[in-house]
């Protein structure tokens, strides 16, 4: 699997920096920043790496639904087989993705993306409702 984030400004390679501090280098992750000082053109790079890849399934990541990354690199869903574009970038998410072992899918992508929603937590409700729990 090649994992592809794309992100407005550089949180795509803060993230994959983050990513790598934890579980080691990747040589199958790459970071763009787009609308920046490079990758100006995210979406000929995106290209050319599916495209180069097409023995393996790609996994693309943008930071946020309805911009103009995510929008634009929609049409990547269409177009490639084995291309999978989520949005809603988060930490969580990529490091499941790069250390997942299985099959890459519409479903096993969907547990995937599922179980990240999970690790989406208000924390003062829920130290809140523990604080509650432990008077009971």
């Amino acid at each position: 699997m090649k994992l592809i984030l794309v992100s407005h400004g550089h949180l795509a390679k803060g993230m994959k920096n983050t990513l790598e501090m934890i579980v080691g280098h990747q040589d199958n992750v790459i970071a763009l920043s787009a609308y920046g000082e490079e990758n100006n053109d995210f979406k000929t790079i995106v290209t050319k790496e599916i495209e180069s890849n097409s023995h393996q399934p790609i996994v693309i990541l943008t930071d946020i639904l309805g911009g103009s990354v995510n929008t634009e690199l929609s049409k990547m869903v269409i177009q490639y087989e084995d291309v999978f574009l989520i949005t809603g970038m988060n930490l969580s998410l990529a490091l499941t993705l790069v250390t997942y072992a299985g099959t890459f899918d519409v479903k096993n992508i969907s547990r995937i993306v599922a179980e990240s929603q999970k690790s989406i937590i208000f924390m003062n409700q829920a130290i809140q409702q523990a604080s509650e729990e432990e008077e009971l």
